[in-house]
Formats: C-alpha cells, sequence, structure tokens
C-alpha cells in the first residue's frame, strides 16, 4: 500500500492476482479491498455481513500517517443527565 503524488491511496491485492484499488481516502480504500474480496469470491449479498472485513494494522496507518491522530493533551468536561 502506498500513496500516489497526488494523495491518493494505491495497493496491489496479492491475494487476488491482478487486483490493482486505488482509492481517495483511506476508509475508501479498505472498503474496496473488502468489496474486491467479495466480488472474487462471488459471496451472495445474504452472506456479505458474515464475513471477516479485512483491517490494516496499526503499523501500517500510522506509516502512511493516517492513525492515529495523537495530540499532546486534551481537556474534556463531561456532565451526567440524570
Amino acid at each position: 500500500m502506498l500513496r500516489s503524488k497526488d494523495g491518493d491511496f494505491v495497493t496491489e491485492v496479492l491475494t487476488f492476482p491482478g487486483v490493482i484499488i486505488e482509492a481517495d481516502t483511506f476508509s475508501e480504500l479498505i472498503e474496496m479491498i473488502n468489496d474486491a474480496a467479495i466480488t472474487y469470491f462471488e459471496i451472495p449479498k445474504k452472506y456479505v455481513s458474515f464475513m471477516a472485513n479485512y483491517l490494516p494494522s496499526l503499523e501500517l496507518a500510522q506509516k502512511l500517517g493516517i492513525f492515529p491522530v495523537v495530540k499532546k493533551e486534551q481537556r474534556l468536561r463531561l456532565q451526567l443527565v440524570k
């Protein structure tokens, strides 16, 4: 997985030969990877909700500068309502 010169995300799905995916956002790319698996294996729609989804590792997201957004300190005030 890498970022193109214009900031898009591009990946080759090694499990599915010849499948290359490009998306505008990281979340769109992950959605498209999962859709590629569904399409590749011709999974009927009624079974899609039972499939495991691909989730990238935290290390990969950090390497691409996507997650997490780190702030040194953030103060929150919460009020409980009865």
